[in-house]
């Protein structure tokens, strides 16, 4: 029947069907209804989870010893996820990502404006744009991504890239879409049957290190490896060594201080009282003149981030820390990464390694949880890297421009694929060790030769008897032969026990 709904659905138009289906999963996020535009009820973004959850219990219930492995397709709200993941141990998200995507549509469809119209569906589900600003039940494919457990490569059979990687010397065990599914139900049925590839390896430890990051806008991880996977630095985004993370300051003392000595961890800048640049040579003189755009951007940040708008009642006791990014840039009226205040991630790594004394990067490889920014992407371009993996696509142009200098000398860009996260654990760390398996498994037990038990026996006997020479010489006589002495002994065991 569910083939039959959605062939009648196709017949309709490729468009027509997604945009029904978009809309109405919306819907009944938004108020547990199909078709109504009402106001959005929190109560009920968990409306299609929760149907899926009947299904799964039902098909468990109905199926032979209550034993089955189910796939849902295709999740793309984060909020449904967890309540997934928080009601499963053994649910896993995959993402299943693929970077010629328009290449695929164009051979399936054969029209351009189809194809070109699923990308703009494609890159408003991808943003998180609704998700930023509160509206829960919109598709954000983007974080998603961030929290997938296991990410498959469904491109990276054909991808010219991996021939070129693999041909400087990486094997990959499993490249192949067909191969990763297989590895992944592998590790489902036997966690451990398989240790982890390298690049899992790393990622992993990429992966760990972004939850070290202070930004509050997004957590990403890096790690930097010479040519053999050998990790040589690590990072995260976060403020220079010194400066005071954004998620510990609190931006309200800004509004509620009446000095900005009662203001944590804050600029002169943000306190409005940055000087102007040619006064910064004598900074310490009272007739200094202050910077009219920091001052206000002081009045800006105390007009929008007070008690009116953000207040205690509704925060719950919870610190209120804000983005210096967002709110300047949002006071300029510009886009420009440049003023955010922490180091990114790739960059935080690369320069870890010259902060201790350097050494040579040519020809290794970046780790990102995200992907590297233009900025970055330079740093990286310049080191000598050869290889960038990557989780989340980044949205500008880092891979088309600035990496696509030089055929010759070029960074490859290659898409992770494997296991990462809390997944990486559970699918690695086995139940039991091998050994113990198997013994369990078989009932198998090694036994010692009868020699060896001889000596071992013969060594107790002779301390128990050591006071008694007659006893001891009865002894010797009796394990004079190593092998024959054993079944001797028992021998006289068994005579004495009857």
């Amino acid at each position: 029947m569910a083939d039959q709904l959605n062939q009648i659905l196709k017949d309709e138009g490729v468009i027509e069907r997604i945009m029904l289906l978009h809309h109405t999963a919306n819907n009944f996020r938004k108020r547990g209804r199909p078709f109504k535009r009402e106001k959005s009820d929190p109560k009920y973004i968990y409306t299609i989870s929760k149907v899926i959850n009947r299904i799964i219990k039902s098909t468990k219930h109905c199926s032979e010893n209550g034993h089955c492995h189910i796939v849902i397709d295709s999740l793309r709200n984060s909020l449904e996820i967890n309540f997934f993941k928080e009601r499963f141990s053994a649910f896993y998200l995959i993402a299943v990502k693929n970077d010629a995507r328009k290449s695929k549509l164009i051979n399936s469809y054969k029209d351009s404006k189809i194809v070109d119209r699923l990308l703009e569906i494609d890159e408003d589900e991808y943003k998180c744009t609704d998700y930023q600003k509160g509206i829960f039940y919109t598709p954000d494919v983007q974080n998603c991504i961030q929290i997938a457990d296991y990410h498959v490569n469904n491109n990276i059979l054909q991808s010219d890239v991996l021939q070129k990687e693999m041909s400087i010397g990486n094997n990959y065990s499993f490249f192949s879409v067909e191969e990763q599914l297989v590895k992944l139900q592998a590790l489902i049925q036997q966690p451990g049957i398989i240790t982890p590839e390298a690049i899992e390896r790393i990622m992993q430890i990429a992966y760990t290190a972004k939850l070290n990051s202070g930004c509050i806008s997004r957590q990403v991880g890096a790690v930097v490896t010479d040519s053999e996977f050998s990790t040589k630095a690590i990072g995260w985004n976060d403020v220079p060594k010194g400066a005071v993370p954004c998620s510990v300051r609190n931006v309200k003392e800004i509004s509620n201080s009446s000095s900005s000595n009662n203001a944590f961890g804050f600029t002169k800048f943000e306190l409005g009282e940055g000087l102007k640049e040619t006064e910064q040579i004598n900074a310490d003189q009272a007739d200094n003149l202050l910077d009219n755009e920091s001052k206000k951007f002081n009045q800006y940040i105390k007009s929008n981030y007070n008690e009116l708008n953000l207040p205690d009642k509704l925060l719950g006791g919870r610190n209120c820390p804000y983005c210096f990014k967002q709110a300047y840039n949002t006071f300029s009226g510009e886009k420009n990464q440049v003023h955010t205040r922490s180091l990114h991630a790739e960059e935080n790594a690369m320069m870890q390694i010259s902060k201790s004394g350097g050494q040579g990067l040519k020809n290794g490889f970046l780790f990102t949880t995200a992907s590297p920014c233009e900025l970055c992407a330079k740093k990286a371009y310049q080191l000598g890297l050869r290889t960038i993996y990557y989780i989340d696509p980044y949205p500008g142009i880092s891979r088309n421009h600035i990496l696509k200098s030089n055929i010759k000398t070029d960074p490859l860009m290659i898409l992770f694929s494997g296991a990462v996260g809390k997944a990486y654990h559970k699918l690695y760390e086995p139940f039991l060790s091998q050994k113990d398996e198997l013994a369990l498994l078989t009932n198998f037990d090694l036994d010692s030769p009868k020699d060896v038990k001889a000596k071992s026996l013969k060594a107790i006997l002779k301390k128990e008897f050591s006071h008694n020479k007659i006893l001891l010489e009865k002894l010797e006589s009796k394990f004079n032969n190593h092998e024959n002495g054993f079944d001797t002994l028992m021998q006289i065991i068994e005579k004495g026990l009857e």
